[in-house]
């Protein structure tokens, strides 16, 4: 499971004034609409940007969990920089778990800051975080969603009921890509079988690819899911909400290798943290400025998912 992220740190000198309209009206908040599937209702607090500043917005962001859904939120309106002040120097490895755990979408995220001076002093900063993705893959990444779904009898079942028809056509469709254990860590980079696209195209896969693409088809539903990684473990399984429980799915151990056509093991799916990691076989990471504690996971999902709190 390899990760591909970028620290950018970008230095404008200015002193000079941005002119504005005057007349402009400022939006002091900015609200997730209550029927999206992503942070329904949650409300970001927007900064009127200064007369100086090229940003036209501005946003007050408290976590690493706040700014990712905040990106993931302007990344479905097509807006890849998110323009931000903090209290406190946000983590661009663990904005970039948090994003990763709710975009099935291949990304790079950069994150630095623009400096203003006057006379070579520093007067202000302010931080960005700004995505890189391929729109055309996105694109086709819907659509072997959208196919794949459409040869499910989904509509009338319950939520359980659907992840169950959806993770078992998974297993069966795809065979875990063995071939990747011969690969060098400079390899990984890009292979199809670590994302979603490539288990839809190739019906091969590692843990990130079934978890990836199990994500999309639970969002194209509205099941609300978490992609989850282990980085101690080098695996990566699911956070489901099934109606009444956040419950984990690890597709890709429910898949037999060698592959076996037609068998699908449900020794891990839809289980509590209590019997997920009973026979002691799985574990989450601390909590750090590089990775997510299984605590984190659960706060992040019913944050995102205000519909699922207890």
């Amino acid at each position: 499971m390899k990760k591909i992220i970028v620290l950018v740190l970008v230095l404008l000198l200015g002193g000079c004034g941005v002119i504005r309209n005057p007349f402009e009206k400022f939006e002091p908040t900015y609200q997730v609409a209550a029927t999206d599937y992503l942070g329904a209702g949650i409300l970001f607090n927007k900064i009127r940007p200064e007369s100086y500043m090229k940003e036209r917005e501005l946003f007050s962001v408290g976590s690493e969990s706040e700014l990712a859904l905040l990106i993931a939120k302007k990344l479905e309106a097509g807006v890849t920089k998110v323009n931000y002040r903090s209290d406190h120097l946000l983590s661009l490895q663990k904005t970039f778990m948090y994003l990763e755990s709710i975009v099935f979408t291949p990304f790079t995220l950069a994150m630095g800051y623009t400096e203003y001076t006057r006379f070579g002093n520093a007067v202000d900063k302010v931080y960005f975080a700004e995505v890189q993705r391929d729109g055309e893959a996105d694109l086709k990444l819907k659509e072997d969603t959208d196919l794949f779904l459409s040869g499910l009898v989904l509509d009338g079942r319950t939520d359980a009921q659907q992840l169950r028809n959806i993770h078992d056509t998974l297993v069966k469709q795809t065979k875990y890509d063995t071939s990747v254990l011969q690969l060098k860590l400079e390899e990984y980079r890009g292979h199809p079988s670590f994302e979603a696209y490539g288990l839809f195209t190739n019906k091969t896969a590692v843990c990130s690819g079934y978890s990836k693409a199990l994500m999309s088809l639970a969002s194209a539903r509205g099941i609300p899911t978490l992609y989850v990684a282990s980085l101690s473990m080098e695996h990566a399984w699911n956070l489901v909400y099934d109606g009444e429980n956040w419950l984990y799915i690890d597709a890709t151990w429910n898949d037999p290798v060698p592959d076996k056509e037609g068998r699908v093991l449900l020794t891990y799916f839809l289980l509590d943290k209590t019997r997920f990691l009973k026979d002691g076989k799985h574990h989450f990471d601390l909590s750090s400025d590089a990775t997510l504690s299984e605590e984190e996971y659960i706060e992040f999902a019913k944050y995102v998912f205000p519909n699922t709190k207890d």
